[in-house]
């Protein structure tokens, strides 16, 4: 059995159920080849962007629902919200 998400809009991905909850939003889809300027600044805006975006979200759920997996097996909401946290300094450790 195969379902249809949505990963960014005009986009979507037919997955097994099993995979969509490993992969909520889908895989990471990765360019072909060397970005350009323009992609290359929409993806630093992406990035600039997330901690505004998940304080946001945070609010929103509350935090007895950080408490949970999001799937069987599968992680908290903190533990990947302090997951991003810990990749997006890495990231800029790396980069700086």
């Amino acid at each position: 059995m195969f379902c249809i998400i949505t990963v960014y809009p005009n986009f979507s991905l037919m997955i097994s159920p099993t995979e969509q909850l490993s992969f909520p939003i889908g895989r990471a889809q990765l360019p072909d080849g060397l970005l350009s300027a323009a992609e290359r600044t929409a993806l630093i805006q992406q990035i600039a962007e997330l901690p505004a975006q998940l304080t946001v979200t945070v609010q929103a759920v509350g935090v007895e629902c950080l408490q949970h997996p999001y799937r069987p097996g599968g992680w908290t909401g903190r533990q990947v919200i302090h997951h991003l946290a810990d990749s997006h300094l890495n990231c800029y450790c790396r980069f700086r």
